[in-house]
């Protein structure tokens, strides 16, 4: 068998410096090259032992792949380096992309491993985890679970590619396509001081929010824009609460991901590393939207006036990869009292309440969600009830009338919570 040469990957410095390829490296280079028995003493099998129980603790997603090979596929698709990088742009450059190829032999061999002989060696054929398949997981928008599934079937493809040039080109196409690094991982993010991958993000989608097709339109008309590279606005989707409006952005998300869009969700507490974060996207492949979600700020906050200069006013433009999307329950972000239109201090009164104002006016697309009519609520109890399974009767759309007295009022998520209710009442699980 050839010599896993692992010393001599530069680009690929995660793939060398991966602990389980370490011990697969160690392991079948001191495999006899025949059908002897192994004398070569015991460290090779403490070895296989530990290579074993790593993998069947290291993440494993539903898919076609044993546990080593998906393991070799996500070191693969996650690597960060400089070649990868520029690829993910679309800029591939042709000494690394020469260097990639020069590469590839020893990523394949690394991908080939016989481990079933290397447990017959051992005579430990039936603790062989390397070779199993991970156990079927329910499929979701998690990044890798749902869809990295499929895109790791053409990575496959790549890594068993025997013309090192081929695969290499190959894998920069895959690379401007999926991205490397975290955002081959992970669809969504959170920032806390810097970016945190989401596992499992909501896989809401524009079908299961009943109503408002208007308003899905338009932000689903400006996010073709943004993911086409035409020119787009950055969006506030404001009104009533649990009308959808934050699910309507994680919607987008599942609706473009495919498209290489990817979430940011910035808390407000984050508010003034807005220019930092998107500092880090700026240079990235992928789209992404900075996600506020229910965003307000009272009377005497300030903080807003470093917000409103991020995203226009400021010296650093705001990246052309990066769409801001706020959701607020108020049309103009900042509350505004009675006290501040009487306030006899103020010598330019009129010119104080503008620059309260003017944040709202950063978005060049407002889309309004207003609380659903008695009959728009009904037919959104309707349509959630049909999904469901429940029998749609003038009993239940009696009781749903009934439930919203009781609640919030009238909204989509009030519709929901009176679906899930009833479910639960009929004893239907979800």
């Amino acid at each position: 068998m050839k010599k896993i040469e692992l010393e001599k990957l530069i680009l690929f410095d995660n793939v060398r410096a991966d602990a389980l390829a370490a011990k697969a490296a160690r392991i079948f280079d001191a495999l006899p090259g025949d059908a002897s028995p192994f004398t070569a003493g015991e460290e090779p099998i403490a070895l296989y032992y530990e290579a074993q129980r790593e993998l069947l603790s290291a993440r494993a997603d539903a898919g076609d792949f044993t546990y080593w090979r998906r393991h070799v596929l996500r070191l693969v698709a996650e690597a960060e380096n400089a070649f990868s990088l520029l690829a993910e742009r679309g800029a591939p450059d042709a000494g690394l992309l020469a260097l990639a190829a020069a590469e590839m032999p020893t990523l394949r061999t690394l991908y080939d491993l016989d481990w079933k002989r290397a447990a017959a060696v051992f005579g430990e054929e039936n603790s062989c985890v390397a070779d199993m398949r991970p156990p079927r997981a329910r499929r979701d928008l998690s990044g890798v679970s749902a869809e990295g599934e499929s895109s790791f079937a053409d990575l496959d493809r790549i890594l068993r590619t025997e013309d090192g040039a081929e695969a290499a080109s190959a894998l920069a196409e895959r690379y401007a396509r999926e991205a490397c690094g975290a955002f081959a991982r992970y669809a969504a993010f959170s920032w806390r001081g810097g970016l945190v991958g989401v596992e499992r993000p909501d896989s809401v989608a524009f079908d299961d929010l009943i109503g408002y097709a208007a308003q899905k339109q338009k932000i689903i008309e400006n996010t073709e824009f943004f993911v086409s590279g035409r020119p787009c606005n950055n969006m506030l989707l404001y009104g009533d609460r649990g009308t959808g409006k934050s699910s309507s952005v994680k919607a987008l998300l599942n609706m473009f991901r495919p498209r290489g869009l990817r979430l940011v969700s910035l808390p407000k507490s984050e508010l003034h590393d807005l220019p930092a974060l998107m500092e880090a996207l700026a240079p990235r492949g992928p789209k992404f939207i900075v996600f506020i979600d229910d965003l307000s700020f009272e009377e005497n906050e300030t903080g807003y006036k470093a917000f409103k200069s991020a995203l226009e006013g400021g010296v650093y433009a705001q990246p052309q990869n990066v769409l801001v999307c706020v959701t607020s329950n108020r049309r103009n972000i900042i509350k505004e009292v009675w006290r501040e239109r009487e306030d006899k201090d103020e010598i330019n009164l009129n010119d104080a309440l503008q620059e309260k104002r003017s944040l709202a006016d950063r978005f060049g697309l407002t889309v309004t969600f207003g609380a659903p009519n008695k009959a728009e609520y009904l037919d959104i109890v309707r349509g959630l009830a049909l999904r469901a399974g429940l029998a749609v009767d003038d009993d239940l759309l009696r009781l749903a009338l009934q439930w919203e007295l009781r609640q919030s009022g009238r909204s989509g998520r009030v519709a929901r919570q009176f679906v899930k209710h009833m479910l639960s009442s009929n004893g239907i699980a979800q």
